[in-house]
């Protein structure tokens, strides 16, 4: 469970994090999804995830990302259920992500 992001439920901030790769993902009635991994979650100067996976849309297409890469960019921390039926339990993800901009070029 993500502690850090618990304790920001329901805030819109602005977040750092390092473009780590691309991936796909199922979904239904539409195929396949590119995402989009991101690294070391920072909010002022704080760690506050490991990792988050976004579906890559246009916010995030249009960046001409390459692994390395350092983002920045807005989003709210909302709940959403995981695991199996009887075994669900809540955790917390960044949601609603905008103003994405790349800080800096890996080299």
């Amino acid at each position: 469970m993500r502690f850090e992001l618990e304790k920001l439920k329901g805030q819109r901030f602005t977040a750092t994090a390092k473009f780590e790769r691309f991936g796909i993902k199922s979904s239904w009635g539409c195929g396949h999804e590119k995402t989009l991994l991101l690294t070391n979650v920072v909010k002022d100067d704080t760690i506050i995830t490991d990792h988050i996976w976004f579906t890559c849309g246009k916010t995030f297409g249009n960046l001409d990302l390459v692994e390395g890469d350092v983002i920045q960019f807005d989003a709210r921390v909302a709940p959403y259920g995981k695991g199996l039926r009887g075994e669900r339990m809540t955790d917390y993800r960044l949601s609603h992500p905008s103003k994405v901009t790349k800080l800096s070029a890996f080299n």
